[in-house]
């Protein structure tokens, strides 16, 4: 299956203050019980209470639980309803796909297929993002049968998880890796090991490669987009890039450490450069135009304006799910 060529941005036109209702006498759709009450879904409460696990790097050796705790609790219990609204007023068009019930996202992942898997690689954003997939198939009322493996930080270890529901099975997977450069290799063992690790024919397998945080060198990132890009050019790689997502720290730019704070203004260079590069030469997941708005649903640590709490990562998904419904289409 060859995947189209399409930069998601199309579907999304920057409508600021333009409110998307779902109801004839013109009021704000509310948002879902699982989306406002992200913190009861149980897969979530289990990596919370991950003790076991240790997550390196600049978090000095806390428990995987500790920093995945860190990252995905909102400031406030309002947080989640006010990012609801927020992605409702800033999307626009005809594409309102934060309406979209969680079992219709699944079944957009499943793409017509009775087994599929879904294949995250990224850095602790991207895990998030992996997360927060497991709590929508679990309001879409699919069932954990197995589980393999693990996810460290900074280690190249993989999580898979079954999941199913009426006859169908979905393998959702998460790789940690912090640089483009790691994926090839990553994803030719996949190709070589398609028949032992469970997962679906590479060809129809979803990949999404969401990393970027990493990157603080404007060189090193430039140069790995376009290494990235010859090496999916060359293998024909059914992956969608997940664009760059904004930072809040007190620059104008939003990329140095300080306070989160509502920027001015929303240039980015890692996001110029994956604008300037990719292009539409790959199917791409572009969501910072209606994240940028969010400066207020970052992680509850304290001075962290990277990581976002766990339903910045549900409308990501919702995105991904539209994309998705773009294809099977």
């Amino acid at each position: 299956m060859n995947l189209p060529l399409l930069a998601f941005g199309m579907f999304f036109p920057r409508c600021a203050g333009l409110r998307v209702n779902g109801s004839e006498d013109g009021s704000v759709v509310p948002a879902p019980e699982w989306f406002t009450l992200y913190d009861t879904c149980a897969s979530l409460q289990e990596i919370w209470r991950d003790g076991k696990h240790q997550y390196g790097g600049h978090w000095h050796k806390r428990t995987l639980g500790e920093v995945a705790k860190g990252e995905d609790e909102c400031q406030s219990s309002r947080v989640a309803e006010d990012v609801w609204e927020s992605a409702l007023s800033h999307i626009g068009g005809k594409k309102n796909f934060l309406l979209a019930s969680a079992d219709e996202q699944v079944m957009s992942w499943m793409q017509g297929e009775q087994f599929q898997s879904l294949y995250f690689i990224g850095d602790s954003l991207g895990f998030q993002q992996f997360r927060s997939s497991r709590c929508i198939l679990e309001a879409a009322g699919w069932s954990r049968m197995r589980v393999t493996g693990f996810v460290a930080q900074h280690e190249k270890t993989t999580l898979e998880e079954l999941w199913s529901r009426g006859g169908r099975s979905i393998l959702v997977s998460m790789s940690w890796r912090a640089w483009l450069r790691e994926v090839p290799d990553l994803l030719d063992a996949s190709l070589r090991n398609a028949s032992l690790n469970g997962r679906v024919h590479p060809s129809k397998e979803i990949v999404v490669v969401a990393l970027h945080a990493h990157y603080n060198e404007p060189s090193m990132w430039l140069n790995e987009l376009k290494e990235f890009k010859a090496w999916v050019q060359i293998k024909n790689a059914n992956i969608i890039l997940r664009g760059p997502l904004p930072q809040h720290f007190s620059k104008p730019d939003g990329t140095y450490r300080g306070g989160c704070t509502p920027n001015s203004e929303s240039s980015d260079w890692r996001r110029s450069a994956f604008q300037d590069v990719i292009g539409t030469s790959m199917p791409v997941l572009h969501v910072f135009d209606f994240i940028h708005p969010m400066h207020f649903a970052h992680a509850r640590n304290h001075g962290d304006c990277t990581h976002y709490c766990l339903p910045v990562h549900h409308v990501i998904n919702a995105a991904l799910a539209a994309l998705l419904s773009g294809w099977h289409q």
